[in-house]
């Protein structure tokens, strides 16, 4: 968003359970950066549960509530899924790799997503869990590797088996 916006657009963010750590640092983080790093203005932070049409009532609110609005950050996929279908014209960057928000990537109706590779996140809860359970000292925060998909190279996030 920072690099394809124009300076001072405004975005926002719809994020998932306000209660639910991972949504709480996918927006912490994104405003952040936002702040610190981009000419962009943070305009709001709606939570909606993690649902396809809360997302969308959340969507359409927003954007009655702050017209000018820019782009949208959506904390996960099939809330993504739900705010493109009542969005037009705005860039939308979601989190997630499921295969129907990358198919939308591909097709161009998300602009984004950060990739989420469920593999990687559970061998490290693994490890983490197995080292503390052996009484090895464990990081406070763990991290997995993510990366960019946008349509040119969703085509190789798709999970093959759903073919």
């Amino acid at each position: 968003m920072a690099e394809n916006l124009p300076s001072g657009a405004e975005v926002s963010v719809i994020s998932g359970s306000a209660n639910q750590m991972a949504h709480i640092q996918r927006t912490d983080g994104f405003v952040d950066y936002i702040e610190k790093n981009s000419s962009l203005k943070v305009g709001k932070t709606m939570a909606a549960e993690t649902q396809y049409r809360h997302a969308m009532n959340q969507a359409e609110k927003l954007l009655r509530q702050r017209p000018n609005t820019r782009g949208i950050f959506v904390t996960s996929a099939i809330m993504t899924l739900g705010v493109i279908e009542v969005v037009d014209n705005l860039m939308i960057v979601g989190v997630d790799t499921q295969n129907d928000a990358i198919m939308a990537v591909k097709n161009g109706n998300i602009n984004a997503l950060i990739s989420q590779d469920g593999h990687e996140s559970g061998k490290l809860a693994i490890e983490v869990v197995a080292a503390h359970l052996n009484s090895q000292p464990v990081d406070k925060y763990n991290f997995i590797t993510n990366e960019l998909i946008t349509a040119k190279n969703a085509e190789q996030f798709l999970l093959q088996e759903d073919f």
